[in-house]
């Protein structure tokens, strides 16, 4: 379209001339068909165009010269299509006839009604317009510019009413359409500023676009220096095309003032206002290099508004998101600067819902970005933008059985790099403070490292990685917890595990799948875990054995605990992760009467737990007081832990114990009754150690473990019994 104003200028300006010649010295000459005839010769020796005036010719001579002609016609090229390439519906204009004795014009109104200009592009690249361009060079070279010895004081005004520019592209299919062109300008060429009103429609044929823009402003030119400025610049413009919302949208834009200085290369627009899409932005734009290198810097600012009306007219599909609340407030305030090549934005202050973003922000390479950032955030519930757990999948329930789909398709096409500082930051349920993290996405890998952050009480670091350059999206995994209080953990974890505690551990994992379910049912590594000063709450694993103690016996059950809890001192395990299963082998957990060991397996997918203990109790004084529970101080309870990770059942494994029965009443029948109720001898100290005289002897060898010692009294019986049965000596 730049060419199409160009061609547009240039055809106006010859045109106005050729009527200030006319209103001069033609009618002084020749009569109107002569005249017709003669203006018709002139422009195809000019220019090879054939012109007709086939309207009126009508002139006046005092105070003013003036001419107005009617339904003008120049040719089009040849080669092309017969239609015209310009036409003039009617035009009029005059001059001052005393200003003429000083050798100065004095141009009044010029007037310009149902202008049609046709431009066309072959195939091959011709143009129906190059020759005139070629035939105004060839008249500059010969002195032939048609220059008069005048002085021009400018026009009095200029009107153009109902204009029209049709382009058309053979070699790209572009078709454009300037049309219901209207022009109104006041005094031109005077030191006075020029009002103007403008109207106009832009037809994009190809993209079935259209553009409606009415626009006013006064312009102060200074030909001489190359500077203009724009005051009061009012324009309205409403976009159609069948994407937009109801088919339409509206754009205004309010600048109080515009100066350029084209020598310098410079522009400045201060305080602009634009309303567009439910948005309302102000700010200001400084230009540099405008011509051989642009550049560009300013300031923006964004009122209050709603991300989620903004992607609705814009025909965007947006996620659903956990909590339907979000993306509902935003507003922004930010510098820039750039060129054709970069954009940095700085001094950023963005607030979407309830969090604050701050920091800079670059791209380089349009064609292909890359971005680096260094941004901060007071706070964000990561959660509450994700997509909303199914009905199988709500709050509380396990891993595996959700349906949050990882964002591979996002990290498609990017390349960035950067660091985030977030104050607060809710994520899969669990809040971090302080944190760091490290950003890198390239090739549809998403890599979070380092991250650091204060984390319930104690300290978090991670590597996270998301690779979605394969077929199937890999997460992975590498954390460490130090200090951790476990109980405020898990319950924002697990919507409220009983254990609680003092954790240190790590977890590397890794698994593939498109939601969080899928990579839970398949992830394999190693987690580690120590629980100290702590408690499993809802459970009291004393009370359940001796619960089932008085059941065995035939006595009533005990009364139950003030407090359903079971209080550890340590409890510390390793396992290893496949297929979503945690196995371990070395859980040891200490309790006020017990020592627990063992291991199993815990579904991290469904969480459900199988694991099978062994709860050796200690002879304690208290327990030896005590009927009900006096008769098994020193023995090994087999336990057994079922259910699920928030809703766990402990009970004495039944089967196990059984088993020991069968087995001592099968040495009964062998004689060798009694071997399995062997228990350990406690280890006597020096004290205990008296002669009868009650004076201390001498210390002996170092007391076996009451554990070892108890094998060496089993070993002792059995040997002893095998003797008898066999005669041996």
């Amino acid at each position: 379209m730049a060419k199409a104003i160009k061609i547009l200028a240039g055809v106006l300006g010859a045109f106005i001339l050729l009527l200030v010649l006319t209103a001069l010295l033609l009618p002084l000459l020749f009569d109107k068909d002569d005249l017709k005839q003669a203006i018709g010769d002139a422009v195809l020796e000019r220019t090879g165009r054939e012109l007709t005036i086939a309207g009126e010719l009508n002139f006046s001579v005092f105070p003013w010269l003036g001419v107005e002609v009617s339904q003008i016609r120049l040719g089009n090229a040849t080669g092309f299509s017969p239609e015209s390439f310009a036409e003039i519906g009617q035009a009029s204009l005059g001059v001052r006839l005393l200003p003429l004795l000083k050798k100065k014009i004095e141009v009044g109104r010029v007037t310009l009604d149902d202008f049609v200009l046709n431009l066309s592009v072959k195939a091959n690249g011709r143009n129906n317009w190059q020759d005139l361009l070629e035939a105004e060079d060839t008249n500059a070279e010969t002195g032939e510019d048609g220059a008069i010895a005048f002085d021009s004081q400018g026009i009095a005004g200029l009107t153009i009413r109902n204009a029209l520019i049709d382009y058309q592209d053979e070699s790209t299919g572009a078709h454009y359409t300037l049309s219901e062109f209207s022009l109104e300008a006041g005094a031109i060429g005077g030191k006075q500023p020029v009002p103007v009103e403008l109207t106009m429609r832009l037809d994009d044929h190809m993209a079935g676009r259209s553009i409606q823009v009415e626009a006013s402003t006064v312009i102060d030119a200074n030909l001489a220096e190359n500077r203009f400025d724009f005051a009061d610049l009012v324009v309205q413009t409403e976009i159609a095309a069948p994407d937009l919302p109801g088919g339409s949208q509206r754009m205004n834009l309010k600048v109080p003032e515009i100066r350029s200085d084209l020598n310098a290369q410079t522009l400045s627009a201060n305080n602009f206002e634009l309303s567009m899409m439910g948005l309302e932005l102000s700010g200001t734009l400084a230009v540099t290099g405008i011509i051989d290198n642009p550049g560009y810097s300013g300031q923006i600012r964004i009122s209050d508004f709603s991300p989620r009306d903004l992607f609705a007219q814009l025909r965007v599909d947006i996620p659903e998101t956990a909590d339907p609340d979000v993306l509902t407030r935003a507003r922004a305030e930010l510098k820039f600067k750039g060129n054709n090549r970069s954009m940095t934005l700085s001094e950023i202050d963005m607030r979407l819902d309830q969090s604050q973003l701050s920091g800079e922000l670059t791209v380089r390479n349009f064609d292909q970005p890359a971005i680096d950032f260094e941004l901060s955030l007071d706070q964000i519930e990561v959660d509450r933008y994700l997509e909303p757990v199914t009905d199988t999948a709500a709050q509380g329930l396990p891993l595996g059985e959700t349906n949050i789909e990882l964002p591979v398709d996002m990290l498609e096409g990017l390349d960035i790099e950067g660091q985030f500082t977030i104050g607060s930051v809710v994520s899969v349920g669990m809040t971090f403070t302080d944190m760091v993290a490290g950003v890198t996405i390239k090739n549809k890998r998403l890599r979070l490292y380092p991250v650091s952050a204060l984390f319930y009480g104690g300290t978090y670091s991670g590597d996270i990685r998301l690779d979605g350059s394969g077929d199937l999206p890999v997460l992975s995994i590498n954390e460490k917890i130090e200090g951790i209080q476990f109980a405020e953990m898990a319950a924002d974890l697990f919507d409220g595990a009983p254990l609680s505690g003092t954790a240190e551990g790590h977890v590397r994992l890794s698994g593939a799948g498109r939601t969080s379910g899928q990579v839970s049912r398949r992830l394999a590594g190693d987690i580690g875990l120590a629980l100290n000063d702590g408690a499993w709450e809802g459970t009291n694993i004393w009370y359940e054995i001796s619960k089932a103690l008085a059941i065995f016996k035939q006595q009533a059950p005990p009364a139950p605990p003030a407090e359903n809890r079971t209080v550890f001192s340590r409890m510390q395990a390793t396992a290893t992760v496949s297929e979503g299963v945690m196995t371990t082998n070395d859980l040891v957990a200490e309790l006020p009467f017990l020592t627990l060991s063992g291991g199993g397996t815990i579904d991290l997918a469904s969480s459900k737990i199988d694991l099978k203990l062994v709860a050796i109790v200690r002879s304690d004084p208290e327990l030896l007081g005590d009927g009900l529970t006096r008769d098994i101080a020193g023995e090994r309870i087999p336990l057994k832990i079922t259910g699920t990770l928030d809703d766990p059942s402990i009970q004495p494994d039944f089967v196990d114990l059984l088993k020991e029965k069968a087995k001592e009443k099968l040495l009964e029948k062998l004689g060798l009754g009694g071997l399995l109720g062997v228990k350990p001898r406690p280890a006597e100290s020096d004290a205990d150690r008296e002669n009868p005289s009650g004076q201390p002897v001498e210390p002996e060898e170092q007391p076996k473990d009451p554990e070892e010692q108890l094998k060496d009294d089993i070993e002792e019986k059995i040997k002893n019994k095998l003797k008898d049965l066999f005669g041996g000596g």
